[in-house]
């Protein structure tokens, strides 16, 4: 049977597109995958090159996001504050949600100190570097 068989055979769900849990929110899912990248900064099956250059891709990263789109929400959020993102946040909801974010990349961030996370095989020569 081909689907032009099928049909009316069987019911077709209706799929309101307007509904914002089909959406993901655009700085939200940039956020966790600013995460993922520093993840690989953490993990021990990456040699401590490639480690040092996702922590400074995830700095880089965060220092753009909150100049642009940081920026971006507030001068939505100062014009036009009752406009509501595709996922259905207001934007005063999102920013509180990015702000917070943001508040605990750097608070893990400030967790990159002296003493042994960027040590491992191949790291014995930069035992100081660390993540915790």
């Amino acid at each position: 049977m081909t689907a032009e068989t099928l049909e009316g055979v069987l019911p077709q769900p209706e799929i309101d597109l307007d509904d914002p849990r089909l959406y993901l929110n655009r700085e939200l899912s940039w956020l966790e995958f600013n995460e993922r990248v520093f993840e690989e900064a953490r993990s021990h099956r990456n040699r401590l090159i490639e480690r040092v250059k996702f922590l400074a891709i995830t700095a880089s990263n965060l220092d753009e996001f909150a100049a642009k789109r940081v920026g971006w929400l507030k001068r939505v959020l100062k014009h036009e504050p009752r406009n509501r993102t595709v996922d259905g946040r207001t934007i005063a909801e999102q920013l509180d949600l990015v702000i917070r974010a943001l508040r605990a990349d750097a608070a893990r961030d400030g967790r990159i100190v002296v003493g042994g996370a960027f040590t491992g095989a191949g790291s014995s020569r930069h035992p100081n570097l660390a993540l915790r």
